[in-house]
């Protein structure tokens, strides 16, 4: 099922990418990389592109929405996380539930971007920008142009929040996400690497 998910998530060529990265991975050495793109389009540009999408179906949601998503993806320790951030002040998340199922969640923030926890990484925002962050999408929903559309949502909430700026990182193998960034008026910054040799590890960034 995880395989078949990743191919339906990376495609073919880049569920191979990550196998291999997982695999050298038991030998000391882990590599990663991520886009690090910027968004600071206006109000009114991000609306018009909004106009082609119904959101009829999005609700802000909340740590019981959360409940009866996929175990797999949702861990307690994962739901504990969920959980801190809702009683924060610094994070939002919308999403999209049909028939009792989470469908799609995506979180907004103010305070700061973060990497995966492993890492031990994260940048303070500034108090123009803002931060989507941590999107999921179930299996049986993908490729059906939730990503975009929820995007553009999010842009617009965190534009309500006087954030001109706005980061997403996307990656470096999630084609379809990075795409769909693109299209919604995202500009690729950087790329941002994570190499660790042997508990080691070095973060890097390119400028492109």
């Amino acid at each position: 099922m995880r395989i078949k998910n990743s191919i339906r998530q990376y495609g073919y060529f880049n569920s191979v990418k990550r196998l291999l990265k997982l695999l050298i991975g038991r030998f000391g050495i882990k590599y990663e990389s991520f886009w690090y793109m910027v968004n600071t389009k206006d109000i009114n540009a991000i609306t018009q592109k909004m106009c082609k999408y119904s959101y009829e179906d999005v609700k802000e949601l909340n740590f019981d929405d959360f409940k009866n998503a996929d175990p797999h993806v949702f861990s307690k320790k994962k739901l504990n996380l969920i959980r801190c951030r809702f009683e924060s002040d610094n994070f939002w998340c919308y999403g999209i539930i049909a028939n009792r199922v989470l469908v799609y969640s995506f979180w907004i923030t103010t305070h700061k971007v973060s990497f995966p926890l492993k890492y031990k990484k994260s940048l303070l925002l500034d108090k123009n920008e803002g931060f989507l962050e941590d999107a999921y999408c179930h299996p049986l929903y993908r490729k059906k142009g939730f990503h975009s559309k929820m995007t553009l949502y999010n842009l617009l909430q965190l534009q309500k929040l006087d954030r001109s700026k706005n980061i997403v990182l996307v990656l470096s193998e999630n084609r379809p996400a990075y795409k769909a960034n693109l299209k919604s008026g995202f500009k690729t910054e950087k790329k941002i690497i994570f190499i660790s040799i042997f508990g080691i590890t070095y973060y890097v960034e390119k400028y492109l």
